[in-house]
């Protein structure tokens, strides 16, 4: 199985609140997830989605919501993990907690 830490990470992107808007604005298709870096479920979903987003070809951006919130809040994130799949901008899909690879696969097919 390849670790996360083999998969080239040009496709994965740190975001902070004021440069989600512009970053999903530059992607037809693209994902964030929404996570706590100090959750342990929420690291586990962080590997397995960079490798689902990875072999999916979408770019995917990382939100810490301890330091960057706002976000979260106006897409009414309510809880992490949470993925929220994007299509020209707009919300096409959500998935909430550590979600199985074939619905983080289905999300990202959106």
């Amino acid at each position: 199985m390849t670790r996360p830490s083999e998969i080239p990470h040009a496709g994965v992107a740190t975001l902070r609140d004021r440069e989600v808007s512009d970053w999903i604005e530059a992607r037809p298709h693209a994902a964030i997830l929404f996570w706590d870096a100090d959750d342990a479920a929420c690291q586990r979903l962080r590997a397995r989605l960079e490798l689902v987003a990875a072999s999916a070809n979408v770019p995917l951006g990382i939100v810490d919501v301890r330091t960057d919130a706002l976000v979260a809040q106006a897409l009414g994130v309510k809880s992490v993990p949470t993925l929220v799949a994007f299509r020209g901008g707009e919300v096409v899909d959500r998935v909430m907690g550590a979600a199985p690879e074939a619905i983080l696969r289905q999300a990202l097919s959106t």
